[in-house]
């Protein structure tokens, strides 16, 4: 994956393989996804067949207000998730 500049690395050994990612302070935005790449985290993922993938992420929620996220795949347009 390519993780953009605006998220920081948190090293917790509760967590998966030890480490979370979080969003810098401020830049939370549950009303509308940002296009920045330093806002986005990129999987790059590339099928051999045509088939169904189901793709899961494990997610942190300590307040109401940190309990989703945009998701957006190929060219179709962000939808948010909420955990």
């Amino acid at each position: 994956f390519t993780l953009g500049g605006n998220w920081d690395i948190v090293t917790d050994k509760t967590a998966s393989n030890n480490t979370y990612v979080k969003i810098k302070s401020g830049l939370i935005n549950t009303t509308e996804a940002s296009g920045d790449s330093a806002n986005t985290i990129f999987v790059n993922l590339k099928a051999k067949s045509d088939t169904t993938f189901y793709v899961y992420a494990r997610v942190y929620c300590p307040t109401l207000s940190s309990d989703s996220y945009w998701v957006k795949m190929d060219n179709e347009p962000f939808g948010m998730l909420m955990a």
